[in-house]
């Protein structure tokens, strides 16, 4: 009996050993058949962004004049759009402590201001009615003005284009931002790329820098022709929530090593600085008007 048993088992082994080494018809000799996976839309991958730094940043167009005469007088506006902007320019004779306003007969948008003596100065504004350039002329330190020929080295901004006081039309680049001089002949823009574009022939021809990083606004005064521009700049190093002065010497694309750094909470377009014939620096940043006689480097 045990033999028996024994035959049986092994009978029935070879017998299953067979049927498993034996492939259906439609599979011998073909591939494994993989599973089937879900079709699947491709995932896009977003290219890296190249980060637009904040030191390159665009400029915006300066919205607020200042000029000074010396450490105590000097002139400030605010610019805007005509006929809706007033025609109102402030000035001080105690070096930015008080203002006194001034309203301008049926005039808009104060553009210019040039300062010729203690108690001379010219604005360049706009009519009322027609939005025309008008000038004002004051001999008696702002304190009346009155309809009259502007000073041979007022420069402005008309749109787009920049407005010798000969009355040359030029673009020196696609954004003007803002533009101060040193005379008629010379004069510097600040463009919406940061460049500075400059002349030395009353806007014929402009030579352009490259990008300077966080110029905010420019001046040039009497005498400055050749001599470099004073910079203001904004949020660089330390300095990210206020600006800076520094010196753009001529021939050179970046300022020097920049002054101390003021804290300011203004918008936009609304700091500016100006050069006092005794060669101090002046800053209007928002609610903040202050002086400094070592170019910037302390206020």
């Amino acid at each position: 009996m045990l033999l028996l048993a024994a035959d049986a088992a092994l009978i029935w082994y070879a017998m299953d050993a067979s049927r498993a080494s034996v492939l259906p018809a439609s599979a011998a000799g073909s591939p494994a058949q993989l599973p089937v996976l879900p079709e699947s839309t491709p995932t896009e991958v977003a290219p890296t962004p190249v980060p637009t730094p904040a030191d390159v940043a665009n400029a915006a167009p300066v919205s607020v004049v200042l000029a000074a005469f010396d450490d105590r007088v000097a002139y400030r506006a605010a610019m805007g759009s005509c006929p809706t902007a007033r025609g109102v320019v402030e000035v001080t004779t105690d070096g930015g402590a008080t203002w006194a306003p001034a309203q301008l007969a049926e005039a808009s948008a104060p553009a210019a201001i040039t300062v010729i003596s203690e108690v001379e100065a010219s604005v360049l504004a706009a009519t009322v009615d027609d939005c025309d350039a008008v000038a004002f002329r004051t001999f008696v330190q702002g304190a009346d003005w009155a309809p009259g020929p502007s000073f041979d080295s007022a420069w402005r901004l008309d749109g787009a284009e920049v407005v010798a006081p000969s009355g040359t039309r030029s673009a020196p680049c696609a954004a003007p931002a803002q533009v101060s001089a040193a005379d008629a002949a010379s004069a510097a823009v600040l463009c919406g790329d940061s460049t500075v574009a400059t002349t030395a022939d009353g806007g014929a021809t402009w030579a352009a820098t490259a990008p300077v990083p966080g110029a905010i606004a420019l001046a040039m005064s009497a005498g400055d022709a050749g001599s470099g521009i004073r910079l203001l700049v904004a949020g660089q190093g330390d300095c990210v929530d206020g600006v800076q002065a520094g010196v753009l010497a001529s021939g050179t694309t970046s300022p020097g090593a920049l002054g101390e750094c003021v804290t300011t909470d203004a918008a936009p377009g609304a700091s500016t600085i100006a050069v006092d014939l005794g060669g101090g620096l002046w800053l209007w940043t928002g609610t903040q008007v202050l002086r400094s006689s070592d170019g910037g480097a302390t206020w």
